[in-house]
């Protein structure tokens, strides 16, 4: 069965997905990452911990499905 997998990234943290194809989720994580507040009503993001972060989560996600790598078939991201 093939499946596909999902990195959504947040304004405050990172979720990713893993669905089979009856689009049933299998697994999913979350990681929150820092935000700096430079100057009043600004917010800014870490690219490095916000890679990082993605990277933590995509790796976790997969394992935690039990899905072979190969039977990822798709990859798709959504941000805010």
């Amino acid at each position: 069965m093939n499946h596909y997998l999902v990195l959504d990234v947040g304004t405050t943290g990172v979720k990713a997905f893993v669905f089979n194809e009856r689009l049933e989720q299998v697994s999913k994580t979350y990681a929150k990452y820092p935000l700096t507040r430079p100057k009043n009503n600004w917010v800014e993001q870490d690219p490095k911990k916000l890679l990082n972060a993605s990277k933590s989560v995509l790796k976790k996600v997969v394992k935690q499905s039990k899905v072979a790598v190969k039977r990822i078939v798709s990859f798709g991201i959504t941000n805010q």
